[in-house]
C-alpha cells in the first residue's frame, strides 16, 4: 500500500472517530435542561418572615423576602415565575424555604403542597423535608414533611422559631430534556384563628 492511501485512510478513520465522539456527546447532553413555577403562600393572621434560597442552578435565581404582619389578616404573596435551570445534567437542585414566627404572642401553623410529580417531565422530586431549626445541617433531625407543622412563638426578639423545608429536584435520565412546572403553595394559619 502507498505512503498516500495510508496517510488518506488514517486521516479518513481519525475523521470518523472525531464524528462519532461528537455525535455522542451530544447525544447525552440533554436540549432543555429547565424548568418553570412557582410558590405561593396564604397567611391568616400571622407575622413571619419567609427568606428562600436555591442551589444546584445556572444562572442564580433570587428569591425576595417575604413578611407578613399583624394588618395582613387574609394575605396571597408569591415567589412567581422562577425558572429552575439545571447547573449540570448531573446537578441536582435544591429548594429551601425558611418560616420564621414573628409573632411574641401566637404559634401557627404551615401546610406545604409540594410540586406534583405528574407536571415534570425527565425530573424525580425528592423527599420533602423540614427541620425546625434556623438552619439546615448535620444533626438537626430532619422529618419527612407530613400534614402540617406549628411553629411556636418567638420567646423574645432574639429568639424566634422557625422551620426549613427542603425539597430536591432530579433529572431521571441525563440524555433526555426536562420540562414542566413545579408549583408548590404554603398555608400559615394562627393557631387561636
Amino acid at each position: 500500500m502507498s505512503l498516500k492511501a495510508k496517510l488518506f485512510s488514517s486521516i479518513a478513520a481519525f475523521a470518523l472517530v472525531a464524528c462519532l465522539l461528537i455525535v455522542g456527546v451530544f447525544a447525552v447532553s440533554p436540549a432543555n435542561v429547565n424548568m418553570g413555577g412557582s410558590i405561593s403562600f396564604t397567611a391568616s393572621d400571622v407575622m413571619a418572615t419567609i427568606n428562600g434560597s436555591v442551589s444546584g442552578v445556572s444562572p442564580a435565581v433570587t428569591l425576595e423576602t417575604i413578611t407578613f404582619d399583624a394588618a395582613d389578616t387574609e394575605a396571597t404573596k408569591s415567589w412567581a415565575d422562577k425558572d429552575l435551570t439545571f447547573a449540570s445534567k448531573t446537578s441536582q437542585i435544591t429548594f429551601d424555604i425558611t418560616i420564621t414566627n414573628d409573632s411574641l404572642e401566637r404559634a401557627f401553623t404551615v401546610a406545604f403542597t409540594g410540586p406534583d410529580q405528574s407536571d415534570m417531565e425527565n425530573v424525580t422530586v425528592g423527599t420533602v423535608q423540614y427541620v425546625k431549626a434556623a438552619a439546615w445541617g448535620e444533626g438537626t433531625g430532619a422529618q419527612n414533611w407530613s400534614d402540617t407543622v406549628t411553629i411556636d412563638k418567638a420567646t423574645d426578639a432574639e429568639n424566634k422559631n422557625s422551620i426549613t423545608i427542603r425539597v430536591t429536584f432530579d433529572i431521571t435520565n441525563e440524555a433526555e430534556s426536562v420540562s414542566g412546572t413545579w408549583d408548590m403553595s404554603l398555608v400559615l394559619t394562627n393557631v387561636a384563628a
